[in-house]
């Protein structure tokens, strides 16, 4: 915990998650540390949504051959102390 004059600092933890199926698990880690709440937002990378436009079709092909299975991203956002 960072202190400033007395009192405590607020920090953001921003996790983008690829691999989603770690998603309950990684909330139950939270929760076991005693922490409550978090944001859990569907996102998605700049050349995925890009491609999508074929504005981008050299890194949409280049990301199908590295990571075909990945359509979709979260990202957690967890203001901690």
């Amino acid at each position: 915990m960072l202190f400033e004059k007395g009192r405590s600092i607020m920090e953001l933890l921003v996790l983008i998650l690829n691999k989603t199926e770690y998603l309950k698990d990684i909330l139950s880690a939270f929760m076991e540390k005693d922490i409550r709440g978090a944001t859990i937002l569907d996102s998605q990378g700049m050349a995925h949504n890009l491609c999508e436009y074929n504005e981008l079709r050299f890194m949409g092909s280049l990301r199908l051959l590295l990571d075909p299975e990945h359509k979709e991203s979260k990202t957690v956002l967890v203001v901690v102390e």
